[in-house]
């Protein structure tokens, strides 16, 4: 892991040396509010802060869904404009035609929810839509394991996840877990809150699990399985800890990262003789 935080670091100081191109869309936070039902269901709030300055939409993954569905999406941005909902969504408008608008593009296990940039620059925009069957019933608890936050074309600099149910505290006997980003997961005021420390990659995800007390929900998606089927098929995929680097092997990368970066500056130097 440390060794590829150098190569990054290496990569993005060539970066700046170099003149851009292409002016990149970046995301600044995602703030995500999750609201559950006693039926499973749960109401999402996305609020995404974005420069963009490229492409004619935004578009959001959510893939894996099983029975899962979304419904009653809406789209407004930080002009207190809300958007058409159409629907459903043609990726191949073009950007005036996106504008103002937004919808659901199905994909292979789920949907993109999508909508027009309407114009570049830095902008927010407020997603809400209802998630059914969010929350699962299993043989012995009931449970919520889902990516609330997908790996997409974005760097996002910082990434918040609260999950409540009103009249519910959620105390130490909801266990919680999460995956695919650098960051935290605790339990707060009677709420579950998840948050990225350090900016997450266009491969990050966050993935939540929560396991509840049978019968804290009433939900009728059923999973004939024990929630520890679930929790060990989880922790297969989890990263371990860093190990810490002798300040040997750190004297080595770092030697091996300033010939990497002087190499480029001098290729690219080469390159640029006509």
């Amino acid at each position: 892991m440390k060794i590829h935080r150098l190569i990054l670091a290496v990569i993005v100081a060539l970066s700046c040396s170099v003149p851009s191109v292409i002016a990149q869309n970046k995301v600044h936070d995602v703030d995500i509010q999750v609201t559950l039902d006693t039926d499973g269901s749960a109401h999402i709030r996305e609020v995404w802060d974005m420069t963009l300055s490229r492409g004619t939409e935004v578009y959001l993954g959510r893939e894996n869904l099983g029975d899962i569905k979304i419904l009653d999406l809406t789209v407004s941005a930080e002009t207190g404009e809300t958007y058409q909902t159409d629907r459903s969504w043609n990726t191949d408008r073009s950007f005036e035609q996106k504008k103002n608008h937004c919808g659901l593009n199905s994909i292979s296990g789920g949907y993109e929810i999508c909508w027009g940039i309407g114009d570049y620059g830095r902008r927010t925009y407020t997603v809400d839509y209802t998630l059914t069957n969010l929350v699962k019933s299993l043989d012995d608890y009931d449970m919520i394991h889902y990516q609330f936050y997908t790996p997409n074309d974005f760097q996002g600099e910082h990434v918040k996840v609260t999950i409540e149910k009103p009249g519910f505290v959620m105390d130490t006997l909801t266990r919680i877990w999460a995956f695919g980003y650098d960051g935290y997961i605790w339990r707060e005021d009677g709420k579950v809150i998840a948050e990225s420390e350090n900016p997450l990659e266009p491969s990050h995800s966050i993935i939540l699990l929560l396991r509840f007390d049978k019968g804290t929900f009433d939900s009728k998606s059923v999973q004939e399985r024990p929630f520890s089927a679930v929790l060990d098929r989880a922790l297969e995929g989890a990263d371990e800890p860093d190990v810490p680097m002798s300040k040997a092997e750190e004297l080595l990368y770092t030697i091996l990262g300033a010939i990497f970066f002087f190499g480029m500056i001098l290729s690219l130097d080469r390159k640029s003789v006509v």
